[in-house]
């Protein structure tokens, strides 16, 4: 089944000329990792970000964890799993290479971010600790640096806002 944002994630970035008036920068679409639909559209290293045209950092690795002192915006699309998709077992945490932990099962993770968490299209699943919650097209979820994963069995497409944070 489609949903209705099956095209590729188009990035318009704006800015100023050099006599401070308003223009189009860049018109692109936001590069997608092998295997995956959607992906990233900006990062800032840090906050506050720089305002003038810079490398926006959106060819990194899909693996990078969100930079401590900034943050980036990423959208992605899950096609949906087989009806008998078997969820895998969780494991023992395990610190990542790039940064976070990780827990195996539903890809279930946990980074030191804030993370926002918009249901663009389709419906997607949200598992925690203490169970599954489903979030449909139109909802946003606030993540606080929890354990967590994201899937499902029906089709959907989410964009990421997320922020570097402190877990004191």
């Amino acid at each position: 089944m489609a949903i209705e944002l099956e095209r590729p994630v188009r990035v318009v970035v704006t800015g100023n000329d050099e006599r401070g008036r308003s223009r189009v920068m860049s018109d692109t679409l936001a590069a997608e990792p092998p295997g995956v639909r959607g992906g990233y559209v900006w990062y800032a290293d840090e906050v506050p970000a720089q305002l003038t045209p810079h490398d926006s950092g959106i060819d990194r690795p899909r693996e990078r964890e969100v930079p401590q002192r900034g943050g980036f915006l990423r959208v992605n699309q899950l096609d949906g799993w087989p009806a008998d998709y078997e969820i895998p077992p969780e494991t023992s945490p395990v610190e990542r290479p790039r940064g976070g932990w990780g827990r195996g099962g539903m890809n279930i993770h946990k980074t030191q971010s804030v993370d926002y968490g918009l249901v663009l299209a389709g419906e997607r699943l949200m598992w925690l600790d203490d169970g599954v919650k489903t979030i449909n097209a139109g909802d946003v979820v606030v993540q606080l640096g929890g354990w967590h994963g994201w899937g499902g069995y029906k089709p959907s497409r989410v964009a990421f806002v997320m922020l570097g944070g402190d877990a004191r």
